[in-house]
């Protein structure tokens, strides 16, 4: 490598040389072989032994020959030697010409000399010199190889250039080596200018400094008051010598005194600007011209600190509707995350703290910020002044992954911890989502002093977030709630009604409470025990002694088979959620209450009602229990219009409260590979040709459009026992709206076509799927509508659509106030708001942890359930009493079917929960229902 620092070795002169020298020497070497051979071929020809002179012919052939009788290939050596001789001879004057590499140092070393001023780059300008001079060594080899290219051997053993092409080569090369040179040069001026130019003034330096100093927290009030001691110090200098001389409109002061007085008078001219034109109005015009210079100086003083001022404040309010201020509060409930279900759980968590007159609120989420999510959350100008129910709501942004926004919300403070799953990212990295939010949790120094609900999409999430929470956390999995909520209430008019009644805090709702003074007493005693509540079940204390022993014993057998497949998983997460040891829903009269044992009622509030003093006194009617005659389960049919990922579960599940020979549809535009993918993963039946055998229910895949019409008379809509629709799953709050939109068409669209089906008749409807299979362009669509019209055969069309479920599931709450104005769609279909109910139980598990296990006891299959009955399968029984027939006189007759009575439900109303007047007559017609709870029973 070359160096600018000191000598260097002859680089293009010096290998050029080396080069030629050792070619010219062989191809002489090469002459004088081949001149001896000439002269050995001569002395052998055969004119030299002839006395006589040649023929013409052989004089002839003689002038051909230059060399005298030699041979052709001998002859094209020799031109060959002679040509290559030349060329050695013009390459090595060449190259003893040619600038060697110490010409171009000595450019670098100028260069070098240049930089070495006052300037502080200059190691920087000769390391840059260096490299420029590197790189010209580097070009000046390769044109060194570039010259000495033709090797002798290479030359001397193939065909010879022409004279002209030699010349044109040679003029290339001495081109070349004079372009090297001009570039090397070029490229020398080049990076010293550049040197140059890249060198820092003073003013960049100053700027840059400056720039630092104001990329500090508290550089902006640190200049505020530098510049004003720099004014002030200024303004003092200026007036000094006007007061020690008197001309500043007071007798001469000595220096000592005079100080302070310049530095009042300059204070008084920089802040009011006018001071002066008073102060100076006597003075000589130099002592006015220093005045106006002080005064302008306040001018320009006060406009900078005006500025800072404003930027500071304007910083602080940005600062304040970005959300990154501290929460100091304590007793609140932290809401990380936001989705659709947001602005619902709010609402209900603001409900519930209506009772105790308000509370705290913080709501923590990364993919909003603090305005979007107050627009987004506009609810307390929807619903009135009292919207909000004496709450706080706080808005932050930030991420709960992280400890400082942990600390900054005092998430170790807070009383519970709602952490809501992301939409937008899938399934899988919303729960991982969630497991960092939980792990971050309990990593902060003060342990949370509340719980953590954590709603997970993947039921295969829950073990690994049990192990990292253990007691802390209270995961609530979406699949398995939404999934069974939208099963029991398809399977039951009504019931979602109930459930959107029964769950949340602005009716009645949900409440554990110990009481001491039914210590002993039966459950019996207990229903009739409190007029303002409804019990419907018993928290325990503690399991039984038998039942604990029992369950360590299954676990240890669990443990010992090594069960760890999904289903198995699944089944132990179920029971282990359920807990049914420690709760029990609608247990037997005879059930003696425990000390510690808790009451579970339907309640307005926690303290809405009371124990009064003498109910125990008051017993049932004497009615005889009789067993329930449950009637025999018919076959249905069902359509499934939508996907979702747990669709495979949810079928499993309504397997198991079907009668056998029950056919369902599932028709969407979800590919037949995406559900076979989905029923691989849940460990579900495949599918066969489109087809499932889940137990007692028979499955049949469909793939279409729920917008076409022609899609859809494929299927025999008009003979579906209940249609059930499914929204969109993963909506996010933009696109909750769009869903709903797209299942409300989808709702009218199968009123039309079983409507018109209907009115066109039997025979009609078989000619026109007769058409549909002769028409159909594949084979497998053929097929498939041959096996619907088979699994429909067994099935009569419905007289009305009143005999016909349609269950239709909603994800935005105001596509339900929207639905609540038209009384006709709200009493003919069924809504299910999949959000909302979430939002509720997130709410209450909030509130009580317990009340999870409640939800997903009654919606186990077997487990014990809410039910809605028709008044009218009992309307004979209760004939006699039907004038006079109050809630009392039905509770007690529902106990007698094992039921426990909680409501009523009136055509085209929403239901009535726990009635204030126990004692008043119902009046009940027909058309109208109770809600239970039904007791536990084994399938």
């Amino acid at each position: 490598m070359l160096s600018s620092a000191g000598g260097s070795p002859p680089v293009r002169g010096g290998v050029r040389s080396v080069t030629a020298s050792v070619a010219l020497a062989r191809a002489r070497a090469e002459y004088a072989r081949l001149q001896e051979e000439e002269s050995a071929h001569a002395a052998s020809s055969p004119f030299a032994a002839r006395a006589d002179s040649p023929s013409a012919g052989e004089r002839a052939r003689a002038r051909r020959r230059p060399s005298g009788g030699l041979s052709d290939a001998a002859v094209e050596k020799v031109r060959r030697a002679r040509a290559l001789s030349s060329q050695l001879r013009t390459t090595e004057h060449d190259s003893d010409s040619a600038p060697s590499a110490d010409v171009a140092l000595t450019l670098d070393q100028r260069v070098a000399r240049s930089e070495r001023g006052s300037s502080p780059a200059r190691a920087g300008a000769r390391a840059r010199a260096g490299a420029a001079a590197d790189a010209r060594a580097r070009a000046a080899e390769q044109g060194a190889h570039v010259l000495a290219a033709p090797a002798l051997p290479s030359l001397l053993h193939s065909a010879p250039p022409t004279a002209m092409a030699w010349q044109q080569m040679l003029n290339g090369r001495q081109r070349s080596s004079s372009v090297l040179a001009e570039d090397a040069d070029t490229a020398a001026r080049g990076e010293a200018s550049r040197a140059a130019s890249t060198r820092p003034s003073l003013w960049e330096v100053l700027s840059y400094r400056l720039d630092l100093f104001l990329s500090r927290e508290q550089s902006k009030y640190v200049m505020l008051v530098a510049m004003i001691g720099v004014g002030l110090a200024l303004g003092t200098l200026l007036l000094l010598p006007l007061v020690i001389s008197g001309e500043a409109g007071s007798p001469p002061i000595p220096l000592p005194t005079a100080l302070p007085a310049a530095l009042w008078l300059a204070w008084t001219f920089m802040a009011d600007t006018g001071a002066h034109a008073d102060e100076l109005h006597d003075a000589s015009a130099w002592a006015r011209l220093v005045g106006a210079l002080v005064s302008a100086l306040g001018i320009l003083l006060g406009a900078t600190v005006v500025a800072l001022i404003v930027e500071a404040v304007h910083e602080k309010v940005a600062s304040l509707s970005a959300g990154s201020l501290r929460v100091p509060e304590s007793g609140h409930v932290c809401i990380f995350g936001w989705s659709a279900r947001a602005v619902p759980l709010i609402i209900e968590l603001c409900e519930a703290n209506a009772s105790a007159g308000g509370g705290v609120i913080v709501v923590v989420a990364e993919s909003r910020t603090k305005r979007q999510m107050e627009e987004e959350a506009a609810f307390a100008q929807r619903r009135g002044d009292d919207g909000l129910r004496g709450t706080r709501v706080l808005f932050r942004h930030g991420s709960p992954h992280l400890l400082p926004t942990l600390h900054a919300v005092r998430a170790h403070a807070a009383k519970a911890i709602v952490v809501l799953s992301d939409p937008t990212i899938g399934a899988n990295a919303a729960d991982a989502h969630t497991l960092r939010t939980v792990l971050a949790l309990r990593t902060l120094a003060d342990p949370p002093r509340g719980h953590v609900v954590a709603e997970v999409n993947m039921i295969d999430t829950e073990p690994a977030l049990q192990l990292i929470g253990g007691n802390l956390v209270e995961p609530v999995v979406v699949d398995v709630l939404v999934g069974r909520l939208l099963v029991v209430c398809a399977q039951n008019p009504g019931l979602s009604a109930c459930y959107e009644a029964l769950l949340g805090f602005s009716g009645d709702e949900l409440y554990f409470k110990a009481w001491p003074q039914l210590d002993g007493k039966t459950f019996g005693h207990a229903l009739r025990a409190f007029p303002d509540a409804v019990p419907v079940g018993v928290k325990r204390a503690a399991p039984p002694p038998a039942v604990a022993d029992q369950r360590g014993s299954d676990e240890q057998h669990a443990d010992a088979a090594g069960q760890r497949s999904n289903t198995d998983a699944r089944a132990r997460a179920a029971a282990a959620l359920a807990e049914p040891s420690q709760l029990v829903l609608n247990p037997p009269d005879d059930y003696v209450l425990q000390p510690g044992d808790e009451l579970l009622v339907i309640a307005e509030d926690d303290n809405s009602y009371e124990l009064p003093s003498g109910a125990l006194a008051e017993a049932l009617p004497a009615h005889v229990p009789q067993p329930r005659k449950a009637a025999p389960q018919q076959p249905q049919q069902l359509l499934i219009v939508g996907w979702r990922r747990d669709l495979p579960a949810m079928l499993q599940n309504l397997a198991e409260i079907v009668a056998a020979g029950s056919v369902a549809h599932v028709f969407g535009e979800v590919p037949y590979d995406v559900r076979e993918q989905a029923c691989t993963d849940l460990d579900a039946p495949p599918l066969v040709d489109g087809q499932q055998q889940l137990g007692r229910l028979t499955v049949a895949h469909h793939v279409g459009s729920c917008m076409h019409r022609r899609h859809l008379l494929r299927l025999p809509v008009e003979s579906m026992d209940t249609i059930l629709i499914l929204a969109d799953e993963g909506a996010t709050s933009g696109e909750a709206l769009q869903s709903d939109s797209r299942c409300l068409a989808t709702l009218l669209l199968c009123w039309d076509v079983a409507t018109q089906a209907r009115a066109d008749g039997p025979v009609a409807r078989a000619a026109h799927l007769a058409q549909l299979r002769t028409g159909a362009r594949h084979r497998r669509s053929a097929s498939n509508l041959a096996e619907v019209a088979a699994l429909g055969a067994r099935f009569a069309p419905k007289a009305s659509q009143a005999e016909q479920q349609i269950l239709c599931e909603v994800l935005d709450f105001r596509t339900r106030d929207i639905l609540g104005q038209d009384a006709s769609i709200v009493s003919r279909f069924d809504f299910l708001l999949s959000n909302a109910i979430l939002s509720k139980v997130l709410a209450m598990v909030a509130e009580e942890r317990a009340i999870k296990h409640v939800l997903l006891q009654m919606l186990q299959p077997g487990g014990s359930e809410m039910l809605v009955r028709p008044f009218v399968e009992f309307e004979a029984e209760l004939r006699p009493l039907s004038a006079s027939l109050s809630f009392w006189d039905l509770s007690a007759f529902m106990r007698g079917r094992g039921d426990i009575l909680v409501g009523i439900k009136r055509s085209r109303e929403p239901p009535v929960l726990n009635p204030k007047d126990k004692r008043a007559p119902l009046h009940l017609m027909q058309s109208d229902s109770v809600v239970v709870f039904s007791p536990a029973h084994d399938e």
